[in-house]
């Protein structure tokens, strides 16, 4: 439904940005450059948090604990939930967050521990919102694949993942598309070899044999090298940024992925927000620092002069619980010349 956006957080007003808001997802404001700010309502984790006072009540008991010794408790709630914090930032805990648990590693496959690790995946909100978060990043993809598809008359649609990880949501889209008749052509980058084999495992499965392709590299350094000889209709960077700081990101992320769009291309990026529960993650569980952001800090980096995107064509997404947000930025297309 198409809208006219009049005002923003700081009370200015803005009479002539227009856009139009897809279903389940609710305007809230327009950031710093005029950049429309929606909540993705469909994306609402549907499990129960019937539980989350429980885990409430372990974290309180956790904290109450001398500093030195609230790690190991953590450990010694579940075998599955010590196996979480043994592969913080990696793809085994993506994975155990997305399945709830379900799909585990270390050999833990016949595990049970009462049920422990499913409670905290369910009730622990930055578990929910990587969800959610995936919910979305799903969602935009395959609109994306298939608005470029439009474009690209019958050739293959060109999808870069960064800092894959598993690629489950590159993976989910590129089914998604395959299903409608759509020709994709994903490239998986990442550092980790073992992930990009993992890749590899999941598209096996999903039988997407011939539309995958991995390639290990250092996600700022080998962007250009690697991958810059095939253009891409659409690049996604989720995660990756809220381990990079600015200066990384505005002299040669964010360049990087502007020029390995084609024109009219699409790149979907996302970074976390403050929490209530960030210091637990990192103090306790042992989780890598990241950089949190705000929705207008982080989509002012994508309309930056050095990296190229307008505002026009900029879209943020917060997730349900607001814990992420995520950026849609599309390439302008360059006018034809007039011969």
């Amino acid at each position: 439904m198409p809208i006219k956006a009049t005002d923003r957080e700081d009370g200015s007003v803005f009479l002539d940005t227009q856009f139009s808001l897809r279903d389940g997802e609710r305007f809230v404001c327009l950031l710093d450059k005029a950049i429309p700010l929606v909540i993705d309502e469909y994306a609402a984790d549907p499990t129960t948090r019937a539980d989350a006072h429980l885990v409430e009540a372990e974290q309180a008991r956790i904290w109450a604990l001398p500093e030195a010794r609230r790690h190991a408790a953590f450990l010694a709630l579940s075998p599955i939930l010590a196996s979480f914090a043994r592969h913080t930032e990696k793809y085994p805990a993506l994975e155990m967050v997305y399945s709830h648990g379900d799909i585990r590693f270390d050999g833990l496959d016949g595990c049970d521990d009462g049920g422990t690790a499913r409670r905290w995946f369910d009730g622990f909100e930055n578990a929910r919102a990587v969800r959610e978060r995936g919910t979305i990043t799903t969602r935009l993809l395959v609109e994306s694949i298939l608005e470029r598809a439009r474009r690209n008359q019958g050739s293959p649609v060109e999808v870069v993942s960064i800092a894959s990880g598993s690629a489950r949501c590159v993976l989910d889209a590129v089914r998604q598309a395959r299903a409608l008749g759509i020709q994709v052509h994903a490239r998986m980058f990442d550092l980790d070899g073992d992930a990009l084999t993992y890749s590899r495992k999941l598209a096996a499965g999903m039988q997407l044999k011939g539309m995958i392709e991995t390639i290990q590299g250092n996600v700022v350094r080998d962007i250009s090298t690697k991958l810059g000889h095939v253009p891409a209709d659409v690049v996604e960077a989720v995660g990756i940024m809220d381990y990079l700081p600015d200066p990384v990101v505005l002299r040669y992320f964010l360049p990087q992925l502007y020029d390995l769009l084609k024109d009219g291309g699409r790149l979907i990026a996302s970074n976390i927000k403050e929490n209530r529960e960030q210091s637990f993650l990192h103090d306790v569980i042992g989780w890598k620092d990241m950089i949190y952001r705000t929705s207008e800090t982080f989509a002012n980096l994508f309309v930056r002069p050095r990296v190229g995107f307008q505002p026009k064509n900029c879209r943020a997404h917060l997730t349900p619980d607001e814990l992420y947000c995520l950026v849609e930025a599309q390439k302008a297309t360059r006018p034809q010349a007039v011969i």
